[in-house]
């Protein structure tokens, strides 16, 4: 399993920590110990992408054993809410075109929905994820910026937060 961590501030809300997973094996089985830890890695978390784990309540055509038993494993969660695609993000030629990316949400204070884009000539599409804070939209480059030499500065003298998390 491929994990990229993110933790996101919005105003005086707690802080978000948004994972994005990849699991490219299909015969993943949904490793109950690691996924409770990405869950507890925050008060807010939010987890997406490509988890292989298809479901008819989440817009697949059939259920695999991978997403009947991560529906089964989050069922029994409180304030968890699962996110899937209404269009499919695997096209497959041969066989069922499948929703494969999900988005599960755990005490998210904002309203959020998921998209499809279907602008890459790929097997696989991506998904949007929108969270509606309620706060300005950034539109314009100059109100986001990094100051390279105190992020070099800080990565240099302060360890990540996040570097034993999954051990």
């Amino acid at each position: 399993m491929d994990a990229t961590i993110v933790e996101i501030k919005i105003g005086s809300h707690l802080p978000i920590t948004s994972l994005s997973l990849c699991e490219s094996r299909y015969d993943w089985r949904v490793p109950s110990a690691d996924l409770q830890k990405l869950l507890n890695s925050g008060p807010n978390v939010i987890i997406a992408d490509g988890l292989n784990a298809a479901y008819i309540a989440w817009n697949s055509p059939r259920t695999s054993f991978c997403g009947r038993k991560l529906f089964n494993y989050l069922r029994g969660i409180n304030g968890i809410k699962v996110l899937a695609l209404l269009s499919p993000t695997h096209i497959n030629w041969n066989s069922w075109d499948t929703v494969l990316d999900l988005a599960i949400l755990k005490r998210i204070p904002f309203h959020s929905q998921i998209i499809v884009l279907n602008s890459l000539n790929s097997d696989h599409l991506p998904g949007i994820l929108t969270l509606g804070t309620g706060s300005f939209p950034i539109n314009s480059p100059e109100h986001f910026f990094t100051i390279w030499e105190n992020f070099r500065h800080i990565l240099s003298f302060k360890p990540l937060p996040l570097q034993n998390f999954l051990r």
